[in-house]
């Protein structure tokens, strides 16, 4: 993961607005997956929900927005067992969000058993039951990731990280929001780490779950009712600058 303020020089300017009653799909394109085992995503200016599925061979990108608006811009690319995949706006660099008069919202269904490392400039993201795992930096927008069965990395600029039901590691950051995470009954890995610039952060664990917890805030207060575990595994890891750090069982 890119380190907690890697981005907090880098100043962008978006508008969020709601997509109207009469927008429509304009946009479906099918990118062929080739021998890729990780799809990499860059876009901006969109909401984007990412769809793993088991029964996609090939990656489809769904725009909707006004049909008055211009169409973005979908580029490919094959490298190595990588597949570079750009969704930008009809002129500029993909990664310096546009403007428009009202926001679309990108759906990119690929292959669930393909790693996702995904860019995002400005604009919330969205993602189910990945098998894989993946990776997600968001520069203005929430991330919120549901029922992960494959290691989750995730970061925000000026945005909340909400990660519900994980089963494997997860590895959280927000500059500027909370980082909020809940563990599945049947959790399995060896770390969990979690970092808030200016946020809270909230843990949620399954009953009996025991680890190693080193948990922190430089101008908040702590609040974890298992400091005093002995357990040498799986080592967890919390630090918030100026927010609380709350560490609670998950609610029956």
């Amino acid at each position: 993961m890119r380190p907690l303020f890697f981005f907090a020089s880098m100043l962008f300017v978006f508008a969020v607005s709601i997509v109207p009653a009469d927008a429509q799909t304009v946009l479906d394109r099918s990118v062929a997956r080739g021998d890729a085992k990780v799809l990499q995503i860059e876009a901006g200016g969109a909401a984007v929900t990412f769809v793993p599925s088991a029964d996609a061979s090939a990656i489809r990108v769904q725009v909707v927005q006004d049909a008055k608006m211009q169409l973005p811009v979908v580029d490919s690319a094959h490298a190595g067992n990588r597949l570079s995949v750009t969704i930008r706006p009809p002129s500029g660099p993909p990664l310096i969000p546009f403007v428009p008069s009202s926001s679309p919202t990108y759906t990119v269904t690929y292959p669930a058993n393909m790693r996702l490392d995904a860019r995002i400039s400005s604009g919330d993201v969205a993602l189910t039951k990945s098998t894989a795992a993946v990776e997600i930096f968001d520069q203005e927008g929430n991330i919120n990731v549901d029922s992960p069965r494959a290691s989750i990395t995730a970061e925000s600029a000026r945005g909340e990280v909400v990660v519900t039901g994980a089963l494997a590691p997860v590895d959280l950051a927000a500059d500027d929001g909370d980082v909020t995470a809940s563990l599945a009954t049947g959790w399995s890995g060896n770390a969990i780490r979690m970092q808030s610039g200016t946020g809270a952060i909230h843990l949620s664990v399954p009953a009996g779950f025991r680890a190693k917890f080193d948990a922190s805030s430089n101008q908040g207060s702590v609040h974890n009712p298992f400091a005093g575990s002995d357990a040498r595994a799986p080592f967890v890891w919390l630090y918030a600058i100026k927010g609380d750090v709350w560490v609670a069982q998950n609610k029956p």
